[in-house]
């Protein structure tokens, strides 16, 4: 894997290149070559990485003899290349016939390392049923006019170490020969079977998997403890050679994006979290000049860095003051990673715009006195704190903090790498006539060392979009005073050309460019080639951007499970619900089909449930179990339904959906939506809840109901909105101590499941709103017998044994009878249920609840005793009872879409309510 964990000029990557292969090549050569690999390229890696005794973790003792003749022969003398691989050849070839199977010819595998530029993608692809071929090419960015016509003596072709293991076998070696191929055994025909190559990432080459194999490895990391299987540098490996790969044009960034994706579900080590947050950072950069697209794509990212904030608890760390908190320091196990991991979540968060941090670090600027040094940031947070606030949208107040940033950075007692630190800092600002004035302090040398001159205008200026186009126009006004004063640093001119032009990504930039420099070429000097190479990143960008853009545009849209609002491309029809009520351990379960159209091609399928209960008690709503079926039709015209599998099922609780994703695309038709579930039954007021009431001395309990507005995805996952009906079949599992057990339809059939359980199955019901779904349970009684309306329709009112038996349940009976009828006269349409039930509740959270057929109130909404009540009792009964059932016909049978249109149910059935109560009580003179 090249730049495996450092960020390195390209000069220093090609000679780790050199040095790593040549540790590999020796390595490898040994007769013990086959599983030493991996410790050996651990070492090298930890040696280069930091700078200690390169010999002292060697684990070949031949290595070791041969560094010590080479440097016997040639001290205090010159050597070559050529000549340090005779003496390793000389002791790990002593002795062995050039034919002999384990002789290793070093000079010409090191000559197709350090002779030619570049380096291998090793392609690995299928080749038949039971093996995978694995081949070699040269790496390039793709149409971005690189030195591809370069002429190399070795064909640009490699002796490749190729480590690798296939599902739970053991590690394997083989030589990738120049102009050759291998195959390995690999049976495809389990579904299971993944495989891996370069472990460690100890290889300096880039593997590139086709799509199957890449996705049967994907798979089988995508498991918690599957993903602990991956070593750190092999985690920031694969998304490095990914996005190498994307950059190549061979690999899509749809699956860049999706390693991101499930790397995060699992990664918490810094190295890799590292790696994933620089790639991210590099496509922003790409499409910096589309700043729409830009500013979705730091959103779509801004979850994960508050997360991190939130995990590494980074706040406590960075809001502190140095007497406070200290930050974990490294004479504790892991206090150094912890230490690096929170100052790199404190930077995350606040480049991504998570205002905690933000607003820490303004308020820790704004109280730094830059003069005295008082109140002086922790210096891990420093350069966050001030690239954070130069980076806020300007206005007054972020000048006048420009303004005294400048001054510290002018104040003679400021360090040397201070300074850096703050210019850097300075060019974040957002503001077009700073810039410009930040730029001409850059071309006076009593405000800015020359030395700091070029690199603030090339690297601190235009690293933003605006910096960019800002650092461009004033190259363009003020290149022959630049080019005279900056005469005795080239090397400066050189990076300054480079930092002002790498990053563009449009051709009408690239022209102007070009237009520009067209008859300055020759008075570039060393700053053309730097010139050269700035035009090949711009061809590079602009071809990436046509290739990738609109997918990152796809992706920085918000995931539809980000939106409050369900899509409208799947469509419920119908529900087929079974529960279980355990009102004695206060549980239920349920299992449910979810018949649904889908009317447009989807992945993803999305559908309510929440989890979260604001009771103190606690709520879970657990999904055990989901699938998804297609109906599909034989040739005789019968219909059947076959699974589609998901790929994927999380709970996105922002919103309350329970997501899954589908392994394939979903075309439109059919399908039927399995789940099973388990939750508590708790004592709050909505969804479904237990109250308690005593009679005769003794507790009892009561299931009841309350769905509107957000509800119902408390009880069973459902598509809670108000627009998505559908017809409902239920059954109820309930205890037989609870002989009340009630749902919007009457009972069809009930049958004994043992001595203390029974099964009530309800009648289908007509099209309706979720928010309209109620329940009941409770050792009750109704009126007996019902009351019929002259269409037939039942009325009964139900509540307590004592107020039902002392007849406080006559009153709302009978004017619900009469006022059913007069609304039927009233709105023209018959009452579309065969019943209707009004239950009286001891505990509700309103007045009453207008659920169709099963309308729920409080009991002093609903009963009415003659001898002990009011009238006004009495009229409040009434009218209650009218509200509700006017809304039966505009609410329940015609509804609003949506919440926003809900005045219009109560508006309208507060209207109505006086039609029936004077329909009912014509005496009462209400119109």
């Amino acid at each position: 894997m090249p730049n495996s964990t450092l960020s390195l000029t390209p000069r220093v990557q090609q000679c780790w290149s050199k040095l790593k292969c040549l540790w590999m090549v020796l390595e490898r050569i040994q007769k013990t070559l086959r599983l030493q690999l991996g410790t050996i390229s651990r070492n090298i890696s930890t040696v280069m990485q930091n700078n200690r005794n390169y010999a002292r973790n060697s684990s070949t003792e031949n290595f070791e003899n041969a560094i010590k003749k080479y440097v016997e022969v040639y001290q205090y003398s010159n050597a070559e290349q050529s000549e340090l691989y005779e003496e390793l050849s000389k002791v790990y070839n002593a002795g062995k016939d050039e034919t002999a199977e384990d002789y290793m010819n070093i000079v010409e595998v090191m000559n197709t390392w350090t002779l030619q530029m570049n380096f291998p993608v090793v392609d690995v692809r299928r080749y038949d049923d039971n093996h995978v071929i694995i081949s070699q090419r040269r790496f390039l960015i793709s149409d971005a006019g690189s030195s591809g016509d370069k002429k190399s003596p070795y064909g640009y072709q490699w002796y490749v170490p190729i480590e690798y293991k296939i599902g739970d076998g053991d590690i394997e070696f083989l030589w990738l020969k120049p102009n050759s191929t291998e195959l390995i055994e690999f049976d495809f025909s389990d579904a299971d079977n993944y495989l891996r190559l370069n472990m460690m990432s100890a290889g300096y080459y880039v593997v590139n998997f086709n799509y199957n194999l890449n996705s049967r490895l994907l798979k089988y990391l995508d498991d918690t403890e599957n993903y602990k299987n991956l070593t750190t540098s092999e985690a920031q490996g694969m998304m490095y050679d990914t996005f190498l790969l994307i950059s190549e044009g061979s690999t899509p960034m749809s699956e860049g994006l999706n390693l991101i994706d499930m790397m995060l579900k699992y990664e918490d080590r810094l190295v890799p979290l590292r790696e994933i947050s620089r790639q991210i950072s590099g496509v922003a950069v790409h499409i910096s000049e589309n700043e729409d697209l830009w500013a979705k794509w730091k959103n779509r990212y801004k979850t994960v860095a508050s997360d991190l904030y939130g995990k590494t608890e980074a706040s406590k760390y960075f809001k502190s003051t140095d007497d406070e908190e200290e930050l974990p320091t490294d004479d504790v196990e892991g206090g150094f990673q912890n230490r690096l991991k929170v100052v790199f979540a404190v930077n995350m968060a606040c480049a991504y715009g998570v205002q905690e941090c933000v607003d820490i670090a303004t308020a820790k600027f704004d109280n730094w006195n830059m003069e005295t040094g008082e109140n002086e940031p922790k210096a891990e947070f420093k350069a966050t704190i001030m690239n954070t606030v130069m980076s806020k949208d300007f206005n007054e107040d972020v000048k006048k903090q420009w303004d005294a940033l400048w001054g510290l950075y002018i104040n003679p007692a400021t360090s040397a790498s201070e300074k850096q630190t703050i210019y850097y800092a300075l060019g974040l600002i957002q503001n077009n006539d700073t810039l410009i004035e930040f730029s001409n302090y850059c071309l006076n040398s009593t405000l800015v060392r020359p030395s700091d001159a070029l690199y603030i205008l090339g690297r601190s200026i235009a690293q933003t979009r605006l910096g960019r186009h800002v650092s461009l126009e004033f190259l363009k006004a003020n290149w022959t005073r630049i080019t005279e004063e900056f005469t005795d640093a080239l090397f400066a001119v050189d990076a300054y050309v480079a930092g002002v032009l790498s990053d563009f990504s449009e051709k009408a930039d690239l022209d102007d460019i070009e237009e520009f420099f067209a008859d300055k070429l020759d008075t570039l000097g060393p700053g053309r080639a730097a010139y050269e190479s700035a035009l090949q990143s711009i061809r590079g960008n602009i071809a990436w951007r046509e290739e990738h853009e609109s997918a990152v545009e796809e992706a920085a849209v918000p995931s539809i499970w980000e939106d409050i609002r369900l899509p409208t491309n799947v469509v419920p029809s119908h529900y087929d619900v079974k529960l279980k009520i355990d009102m004695t351990n206060e549980r239920f379960t349920g299992s449910e089909y979810v018949f649904v159209e889908v009317h447009e091609r989807t992945s993803v399928l999305l559908i309510h449930i929440n989890n979260v209960h604001s009771d103190t008690e606690g709520y879970e709503m657990n999904v055990t179990d989901h699938s998804v079926h297609q109906a599909l039709t034989r040739d005789d015209g019968t219909e059947y339904f076959e699974s589609r599998a998901v790929k994927e099922a999380l709970v996105y609780p922002e919103n309350n959906y329970y997501v899954m994703k589908m392994d394939e695309d979903l075309e439109p038709g059919s399908y039927k939506l399995y789940f099973e579930w388990e939750s508590r039954l708790v004592r709050g007021l909505d969804g479904i809840y237990i109250s308690s009431y005593e009679e005769n001395g003794v507790q009892k309990k009561v299931l009841a109901s309350q769905m509107e507005p957000l509800a119902a995805r408390k009880v069973m996952p459902c598509f809670d909105e108000p627009k998505f009906k559908a017809n409902f079949s239920m059954t109820i599992e309930a205890e037989k101590i609870y002989p009340v057990v009630l749902w919007n339809m009457p009972v069809k059939k009930e049958v004994d499941v043992d001595s203390n359980w029974k099964k009530y199955t309800f009648d289908t019901s007509v099209k309706m709103s979720t928010y309209l779904l109620a329940f009941i349970v409770a050792d009750f009684k109704c009126t007996d017998p019902p009351l019929k309306t002259t269409n037939g329709v039942e009325v009964r009112t139900c509540g307590r044994k004592g107020p039902v038996d002392a007849g406080e349940d006559t009153y709302s009976a009978e004017k619900t009878k009469v006022i059913i009828e007069e609304y039927e006269k009233f709105y023209g349409t018959k009452f579309p249920l065969p019943k209707i039930d009004s239950v009286a509740v001891p505990d509700f959270s309103a007045g009453a609840m207008e659920n169709w057929g099963l309308i729920l109130y409080r009991e002093t909404a609903l009963l009415y005793n003659p001898n002990k009540d009011t009238y006004s009792n009495k009229a409040r009964v009434n009218t209650v009872v009218a509200h509700e059932l006017a809304h039966q016909w505009f609410g329940n049978l015609v509804t609003m879409k949506w919440w926003n249109d809900l005045w219009l149910n109560e508006g309208f059935a507060s209207y109505v309510e006086w039609i029936g109560t004077d329909k009912s009580e014509p005496n009462w003179n209400y119109t």
